[in-house]
């Protein structure tokens, strides 16, 4: 059976199946959706089929998506993807949590201040808790009564001079909690960061999905390493970025495809699956011009 309509385009059909979807009222339980055409077609080309009677429109869904990104070979990495704020607030862990003994310290200061975990610990419990340690009352409160004098390496963004948010080529940046450049890497103390790192939480739009994506990113207030001991104004090195690559889906403006579905075809918005890089880490680039260069 062909679905195909369209005076300008040749056709294809490719056919993914999903089981056990539910979409809306009235449509079958389990269905394989049919996606016709080997180019994008204008939504108002499928508005009506052949015989002029008005086509109707599937919406896209949470679990339309999520079959279509599965269909497509998509993985979704909770750690990293979310497709909403509070879906990043309950299943993003913190991504700078350093040794165990620093581990062991922020999971006594969670417990110490009432904050809930289970298992990983979460971003955004770190944020609360720094927010909680940097209040006199809270800081005095855990001396005294809960006496934990261990100092956290981690503060607030907005406390090193980093912007609690910010908009990017890639999208918009939420900062949350960072590690200063000359914060120690281990609880021993043996080892100073190089380059300040910030866990944040990036959203690339409400026409991807997933659209949040958690992140270990260079901060953007402070790119540069290896300062000049004798002059500020002189770095040896800058700070890169380490990332991996992730699929999304991207929706393709005003694009349609038919979706045939318990012997009826429907009108559904086109996602394509395309590469979103993910910042996992920074590290100090050394200057090959530096006399620094000799070390390495």
């Amino acid at each position: 059976m062909t679905w195909c309509k369209s005076r300008t385009s040749s056709c294809a059909i490719f056919i993914y199946s999903f089981d056990a979807l539910i979409l809306q009222p009235g449509l079958a339980e389990a269905f394989s959706l049919t996606i016709i055409s080997n180019s994008s077609l204008p939504c108002s080309d499928l508005t009506f089929d052949e015989d002029g009677v008005a086509r109707q429109r599937l919406p896209s869904t949470e679990e339309y998506l999520r079959h279509v990104f599965s269909a497509k070979g998509g993985k979704f990495y909770k750690n990293h993807m979310a497709t909403t704020h509070q879906e990043g607030d309950e299943n993003f862990p913190a991504m700078l949590m350093g040794d165990s003994q620093i581990r062991k310290i922020v999971r006594a200061k969670l417990q110490a201040h009432g904050l809930r975990f289970e298992g990983k610990i979460l971003r955004s419990e770190v944020i609360k808790l720094l927010s909680a340690e940097r209040s006199n009352r809270a800081a005095r409160l855990t001396r005294n009564a809960m006496q934990l004098t261990d100092e956290l390496p981690y503060k607030l963004a907005e406390d090193l001079g980093e912007a609690p948010s910010f908009d990017t080529d890639d999208g918009k940046i939420e900062s949350g909690f960072c590690l200063d450049r000359g914060s120690y890497l281990d609880a021993a103390k043996n080892y100073l960061r190089l380059c300040m790192v910030c866990n944040a939480v990036k959203f690339i739009g409400s026409d991807a999905w997933p659209s949040y994506i958690n992140e270990a990113k260079c901060a953007e207030e402070d790119p540069s390493c290896l300062y000049d001991p004798e002059d500020n104004a002189v770095t040896h090195g800058k700070c890169h970025e380490l990332t991996m690559a992730v699929d999304v889906l991207r929706r393709k403006p005003d694009q349609c495809v038919l979706v045939l579905s318990d012997g009826k075809t429907l009108v559904a918005e086109e996602w394509a699956m395309e590469e979103e890089a993910v910042s996992t880490g920074c590290e100090c680039g050394m200057d090959q011009r530096s006399y620094l260069s000799e070390y390495v």
